[in-house]
């Protein structure tokens, strides 16, 4: 084996490892937001008592809930997709790598 040939299986490994930690971020995703929606619902349940007092109604203890969950799930979709998006710039240094080396043993 050439120090190319050692060069491309360690970036070939590096770049597999990167593809399955994208998709392990989506799968948390959905996995996170289902959970927020969980401990929400709770947390509605448990708090609609006191609505009255610190609302005014249960229709604004409602709709501030909702909103709430809402910018949860939007600060989470923007973290995870600058995550995925970061691993995906790193794939593409990794695939360039691997392009040139690959160049240059056929050469």
């Amino acid at each position: 084996m050439t120090g190319n040939s050692k060069q491309i299986k360690k970036l070939k490994y590096e770049q597999e490892k990167k593809k399955k930690k994208i998709k392990a971020y989506k799968k948390k995703m959905k996995r996170n937001i289902f959970l927020l929606a969980f401990a929400l619902t709770v947390y509605t349940f448990i708090c609609l008592d006191h609505a009255y007092k610190t609302f005014g109604s249960v229709t604004n203890f409602l709709m501030a809930t909702v909103l709430m969950f809402l910018i949860c799930i939007a600060i989470h979709f923007v973290v995870v997709k600058h995550l995925i998006g970061k691993r995906v710039k790193e794939i593409k240094s990794i695939r360039s790598k691997l392009y040139r080396l690959m160049k240059l043993d056929n050469e």
